[in-house]
């Protein structure tokens, strides 16, 4: 079967002049070879289980309801389309559409988790690890023979530095990944789990998210994850966040995935965000970038504007602004018993301790600087912590892509860099012809221009992957395209 289809994504993509990369497309796996891989790495006490985000993950929305339990997702891939359907699961038809789809190279995510549980002990710890490494390794053979435009990206654990770095290892060294994955960790809330053994379990599907918090490697951790960031730069790879808020206390509704979906991959790259810059990884690692995906770049725009007012106003200069050993005490007083009424009159004897910010406080031994970690001194260090370093995952139908371009709003007039991310194989795609179409759709509003498009498409994927390895599209089909860009000079 030979596909020839013409479509306006197509059209689109011969008349721009310039490659297309999907920094964020997915495979819907099919399930039973991976049956073989887990044998092969766990043994035969490992069988697999697959959860294929079915309506009902094993309980009801009364049940969940109850015991207020996160609804996951459900119904996930699009099936009306059959063709889409078959080309996001065989590696063979997608790489034969990428032209009529208008499409260079894409990297690809997984959709299904499936997990692996050990039959004499389903509590066995190492099932989920031989579980992931069966997963990655099965992924990578799959798509090697089509690897001039399809790359997966490999999941990596982050429950620890040594998981971290153990996965990384495996990942690079033996199966030659170019693009690895990481998200948050779930962590225990010790007192609670002491008190209540039963919570935090995972159960057919169902993820039981009370009583924890998200550990996102930056500030707060309990571990020291710079070997890991480290790591990342010796073996060249690129990292990539692709977690999602699912359980977040905005984001939990027992029977309502909508409302749990709308913003989650926004937020859980935001916190990964937040956490790196203000946990000083982007001061430690200057050349550490990390694409945060699915979220959107209005996020990524959000934040990096809400950094400069804070730090103005709550950095180590602006928040003496609010030190209660500034008050001028007598006048404060003197305000409040002429103005203050019957309300301060029978109660004027702590006018100053019933008040907020009336009383100093012993403030030694801590830090009042939120960005000290971080070593901001000026403006221009936000920018220069900020920008080079995250780059932002756009689906095609997200008219806030925009906000990525917009110098006249973002400090210094920059350019964040937004990446194109279809999303394919998921249920907001429904006719994968139509992605870079959509995408192209705010240069026919004039919303952007075609410079613009250029750099949300290709120059700033460029910059991405061949910034952390630069020589991740060697032997690819757009290698000569690349090469031509990066001696242009890239913006």
């Amino acid at each position: 079967m030979t596909l020839t289809a013409s479509s306006k994504s197509r059209e689109i993509r011969t008349r721009v002049g310039h490659p297309i990369i999907d920094a964020d497309g997915h495979m819907v796996e099919f399930g039973p070879p991976l049956e073989d891989y887990v044998r092969k790495i766990g043994g035969s006490d490992y069988a697999v289980q697959f959860v294929g985000h079915p309506r009902r993950w094993g309980k009801s929305d009364e049940d969940r309801l109850a015991n207020r339990q996160t609804m996951l997702s459900w119904w996930v891939p699009p099936t009306v389309n059959t063709l889409d359907r078959a080309t996001v699961q065989l590696p063979k038809l997608l790489h034969e559409r990428m032209p009529e789809l208008g499409l260079d190279y894409a990297v690809l995510y997984g959709t299904f988790i499936s997990r692996t549980y050990n039959t004499k002990n389903p509590k066995d710890p190492d099932a989920a690890r031989i579980g992931l490494r069966a997963a990655n390794t099965y992924k990578m053979d799959m798509y090697r023979e089509f690897a001039d435009r399809l790359t997966p990206a490999i999941g990596v654990s982050m429950a620890t530095p040594q998981t971290a770095l153990d996965d990384l290892n495996y990942a690079v060294d033996v199966l030659g990944a170019k693009v690895i994955n990481i998200q948050h960790v779930w962590r225990p809330n010790k007192p609670i789990w002491d008190k209540y053994p039963d919570i935090g379990q995972f159960n057919f599907g169902i993820f039981d998210y009370r009583g924890m918090w998200t550990d996102n490697f930056g500030i707060d951790s309990p571990y020291d994850y710079d070997p890991f960031w480290k790591a990342c730069l010796e073996k060249k790879v690129a990292i990539t966040g692709h977690g999602t808020a699912l359980g977040f206390t905005t984001h939990a509704s027992p029977t309502n995935h909508c409302y749990n979906h709308l913003g989650a991959f926004a937020e859980a790259g935001e916190a990964l965000c937040k956490a790196l810059f203000f946990g000083g990884v982007t001061r430690r690692f200057p050349n550490l970038k990390i694409a945060l995906l699915e979220g959107g770049v209005s996020t990524g725009a959000r934040i990096y504007c809400d950094l400069f007012s804070h730090w103005e106003k709550r950095g180590a200069k602006g928040i003496q602004n609010c030190n209660p050993a500034h008050l001028d005490h007598a006048l404060f007083t003197k305000l409040n018993k002429q103005y203050g009424g019957r309300w301060v009159e029978s109660k004027a004897d702590r006018i100053l301790s019933g008040s907020a910010g009336g009383v100093p406080e012993d403030l030694t031994g801590l830090e009042l600087d939120d960005f000290a970690r971080c070593g901001i001194t000026k403006k221009e260090d936000i920018r220069d912590l900020f920008v080079p370093h995250f780059f932002f995952g756009c689906e095609a139908d997200d008219p806030m892509n925009k906000t990525a371009f917009d110098r006249k709003m973002l400090p210094f007039g920059v350019h964040l860099n937004a990446i194109f991310s279809s999303d394919m194989g998921h249920w907001d795609v429904p006719d994968m012809s139509e992605m870079v179409e959509e995408a192209y759709e705010l240069v026919e509003k004039e919303l952007i221009n075609e410079e613009d498009f250029k750099e949300f498409t290709f120059t700033n994927a460029v910059k991405f992957f061949a910034g952390s390895n630069p020589d991740f599209f060697k032997g690819t089909a757009i290698e000569s395209e690349v090469n031509r860009a990066i001696k242009a000079g890239l913006k």
